[in-house]
């Protein structure tokens, strides 16, 4: 008789537990993969980064609170917070770490050495210089990213096409950013064989990237605003600014051609983050031995906002016009 009892209860605990996962409730080898992110600041650019991330993670088939969680934080801007945020994402061992900017990225990657923590940076126009990576080619077995290294000989031959006369180009920028020191400096040296000359408004505070600009009016014809988060989080006011005073910004990022900046050459940063999402997803997949190796922007393409061109005066050449994607600002 003990025996039987014994034997029924089993039975009670074996079929209990079927109901049980049945019902939705997961053993501990079904549980959700963790998907931690990194943001250093919040601008439309890396907003559509990460929804490009969903993107691809969706039509790969995975589903967010059935095969995976995402926990994301975002630093506001601030270094410090930037760095706590790194301390934080390792402790808790996340499956996969996605770093949007160069900022996150170098935090999260000091924060996770030697930890076996897949790191997937976006949004960092230059690893090597950042010290992300040694090789392109073969990054590590736990780092991979896209890069956004933005075209800018085409870029500086777009605005010689569009203002053919003009002489000066604005160039804003954060100097403590690696990323838009790189840029600049590749920038100054293309222009200058197009005859350009390059006056530059350093900044290290949103709060200051409408000062500098507003001292570079009457001095330049043009203004460039590279991939800048400090200079980015302040777009509102620059194309509030064109507007006002009628000077066209130049850009490398769709998004701010959509906000009403006139011009760019590069690729969509929602692309951008399909891009990031099939290496999260191999990742997700086998996190252990990868050689994934760094990708860079696809087909980049010339953006122009119709609205401000109109606004500026500015006729179209057919010659951009015809490959261009027009965007119109909605009242």
């Amino acid at each position: 008789m003990k025996i039987l009892k014994i034997f029924l209860s089993l039975v009670v605990l074996i079929f209990g537990s079927i109901f049980l996962f049945k019902d939705g409730v997961k053993s501990p080898t079904q549980a959700l993969k963790v998907i931690a992110i990194s943001q250093i600041v919040e601008h439309p650019s890396l907003e559509a980064v990460r929804q490009g991330i969903y993107d691809f993670l969706f039509h790969s088939g995975l589903k967010e609170g059935k095969d995976y969680k995402i926990v994301y934080k975002n630093a506001q801007g601030n270094m410090s917070i930037n760095n706590q945020i790194a301390q934080q994402f390792v402790s808790i061992k996340p499956d996969v770490i996605v770093a949007i900017s160069t900022p996150s990225a170098q935090a999260l990657a000091s924060a996770s050495y030697n930890k076996e923590i897949p790191v997937v940076f976006a949004a960092v126009t230059d690893p090597l210089q950042s010290k992300l990576v040694k090789d392109l080619n073969k990054p590590g077995s736990f780092i991979s990213g896209v890069s956004d290294l933005p075209p800018l000989q085409a870029q500086i031959e777009l605005i010689r096409d569009l203002f053919p006369s003009a002489k000066k180009i604005g160039v804003l920028y954060n100097p403590a950013e690696v990323n838009s020191v790189k840029t600049i400096n590749e920038f100054q040296v293309l222009a200058k064989k197009l005859e350009f000359e390059v006056l530059l408004a350093p900044t290290t505070r949103s709060s200051e990237v409408l000062f500098a600009a507003q001292n570079l009016i009457g001095k330049v014809d043009v203004l460039y605003i590279p991939q800048d988060n400090t200079v980015v989080s302040a777009i509102p006011s620059l194309i509030s600014l064109q507007y006002e005073k009628k000077i066209p910004c130049f850009t490398s990022d769709e998004v701010l051609v959509q906000k009403g900046a006139l011009a760019a050459i590069g690729t969509s940063y929602f692309e951008h983050g399909k891009q990031v999402g099939e290496i999260v997803f191999k990742f997700l997949k086998n996190n252990k031995g990868l050689q994934i190796p760094v990708a860079f922007p696809q087909k980049p393409q010339i953006y122009i906002n119709s609205t401000t061109a109109i606004h500026l005066d500015l006729n179209i050449p057919d010659k951009i016009a015809q490959k261009a994607n027009f965007y119109k600002l909605q009242k």
